[in-house]
């Protein structure tokens, strides 16, 4: 070959496929590291920050220069793991960590956050690095607290509830059992909120409700925890009393507290409560004995007028087996149609002719015998029966007194009581219209009667008793005098008869005062044009008094008690009866 000229050409050819694919698998492992929304930081083997991306700048408001070389312990966390860590991390299977933790942001904000530690070794197995992926996970940890929040407290008043309340009941009876102390429970419902939330609509009792959970958490200690059970029902537990005084003392303090007016949609109203008292460990030991005796001592303060505190005793007990055993036997009348309806005549205290009749529903309990309508009805008013109950009366009562009479030609006056849950039923009337219509009873002759503790509820309104005269029946006010009724009021009220309670009569006329009372009715039912009638005529000395004072009805036991329909028939057919 010539001097100087290539003989030959020698090519080397080498194999980069793995290189390439490791450039590949580092140019995606760094798009991953400054794009995922995680923070990393990577550490050298002295634990010291070697490289941050850009979502911990974000999460941690440090600069990467800020912190290149420092110590994550000292820089980063807000609870420093501690000096085993890293030892024990090298020494896992897998050379990995992860869990909770707080870290401290560049501006001292401390956050919670998930995060995960993980070892990297060289071919040799030497650590070379360790690195770390965070999450900032607040907004986790706000969703738990809220859901927390939602499943223990009342959404609301914000108060704790049910669930949260026999937690903390259960933990106040455990301290008191160790510590040998005493604890207290207020059970308290709100007297009449059912009237208001009827009247003035769900959300003017939502913000009554809301206003008064705050007064009452104003009015506790600090130890005191009040829980909302539901509706209008409030409780209280008081840990480490000294005396039984003390539940006293907080009750008389809240009935103040929920006593004060509150303006609602521009009205003026004003609540009370009847609150009921156990004490621990007198009363009960668990928090189901001591909740149940609380409950029953509430209920007798409802029954002594409200407005007041109760403490639980073992009368009250036994009154409350017999009003559940009331309130089911009532039930099961009502299935069974077991009660009957007797009458009772009002006559003319002129000529003693009969005007009129009331009808009053009767009960024979299978156990008990007769049960006094003084005890069954206000239980079944609170128990929500006294509506069907009231439509049986007023059903039973039309049918078999239209029939007689339209049987014999007799056109007499049926009085029917009505109670105050009845009236304040939405379209009342139309369950009046519809027991006249089904009967055919005529519905002037027909007698609606409203005690004037009734009338009181329902004055705000003319428009529930329009709508019965609107039917054409007659409106009574019942135990009149006893409920001081406004008189500016019931002058513009559309009723037809005043009935004097009997305790007005009782005593006369030997009580001057009872005579004043009776003759000023009567004046007052003259000057108004209504028609009255004095009930619980029992002697001849009473009838002649209200013969003098000219009243023109009567009713009681000195004319007829009352009586069974077949009896009624017979006692009405002795006519021109004189007395």
């Amino acid at each position: 070959s010539t001097v100087g000229t290539a003989a030959r050409l020698v090519g080397v050819v080498k194999d980069i496929t793995e290189r390439k694919q490791m450039e590949e698998q580092l140019r995606q492992a760094e798009v991953v590291f400054e794009t995922t929304a995680e923070g990393i930081f990577i550490m050298d083997e002295a634990q010291r920050i070697a490289s941050v991306n850009l979502a911990f700048t974000g999460i941690t408001g440090y600069r990467p220069e800020e912190v290149l070389g420092q110590d994550p312990n000292e820089l980063l966390h807000a609870r420093r793991h501690s000096d085993q860590f890293y030892p024990r991390l090298e020494t896992t299977l897998r050379g990995q960590w992860q869990g909770e933790t707080y870290c401290r942001r560049k501006n001292g904000e401390v956050f919670p956050a998930w995060e995960s530690v993980s070892v990297v070794r060289d071919a040799e197995g030497v650590i070379t690095h360790y690195v770390t992926v965070f999450a900032d996970i607040t907004a986790i940890r706000r969703a738990e607290e809220q859901l927390q929040h939602l499943a223990h407290h009342d959404p609301l008043t914000g108060l704790p509830n049910r669930l949260l309340f026999n937690d903390r009941l259960d933990q106040t009876l455990e301290w008191a059992r160790r510590e040998g102390q005493r604890c207290a429970l207020l059970f308290f419902d709100l007297d009449g909120f059912k009237h208001i939330n009827d009247t003035l609509g769900h959300c003017c009792g939502d913000l009554l409700l809301q206003t008064l959970a705050a007064r009452i958490k104003v009015a506790l200690r600090h130890s005191d925890t009040v829980a909302r059970l539901g509706g209008d029902e409030f409780v209280v537990i008081m840990a480490n009393i000294a005396q039984a005084e003390d539940g006293a003392r907080l009750a008389r303090k809240l009935l103040e507290t929920l006593a004060a007016p509150i303006e609602l949609v521009g009205e003026r109203i004003a609540v009370s409560a009847s609150v009921g008292i156990s004490i621990y460990p007198d009363d009960g030991t668990d928090r189901h004995a001591l909740l149940k005796a609380a409950d029953t001592a509430m209920y007798s303060a409802k029954a002594q007028g409200r407005n007041r505190f109760c403490f639980y005793t073992e009368e009250m007990a036994v009154r409350a087996l017999e009003r559940l055993g009331i309130e089911q036997g009532l039930k099961r009348a009502l299935e069974t149609q077991g009660f009957t309806v007797h009458y009772q005549p009002q006559v003319a205290l002129s000529d003693g002719a009969i005007t009129g009749i009331e009808a009053l529903v009767r009960w024979q309990h299978p156990q008990q015998g007769v049960v006094s309508p003084a005890r069954f009805i206000p239980i079944a008013e609170e128990a929500g029966l006294i509506e069907p109950l009231g439509r049986w009366v007023l059903s039973t009562a039309c049918t078999e007194i239209g029939r007689w009479a339209k049987a014999w030609g007799t056109a007499l006056r049926l009085s029917v009581n009505v109670s105050a849950r009845q009236l304040l039923r939405d379209h009342f009337h139309e369950t009046v219209r519809q027991a006249l219509l089904e009967t055919g009873f005529p519905a002037h002759q027909l007698e609606l009667e409203i005690t004037e503790s009734t009338l009181q509820v329902i004055e705000h309104s003319m428009r529930v008793l329009d709508e019965l005269k609107a039917l054409e029946v007659q409106i009574a006010i019942d135990d009149f005098g006893t409920g001081y009724s406004s008189l500016s009021v019931l002058k513009h009220l559309p009723i037809d008869r005043l009935k004097i309670d009997h305790s007005f009569v009782r005593d006369i006329p030997e009580d001057i005062n009872d005579v004043a009372i009776v003759e000023a009715i009567v004046a007052l039912s003259r000057t108004l044009r209504l028609k009255v009638t004095a009930e619980g005529v029992e002697n001849e000395a009473q009838l002649s008094m209200l013969r003098r004072l000219g009243c023109e009805e009567g009713q009681g036991y000195l004319f007829s008690p009352p009586l069974p329909f077949a009896a009624l028939q017979a006692f009405i057919m002795q006519t021109n009866r004189q007395f």
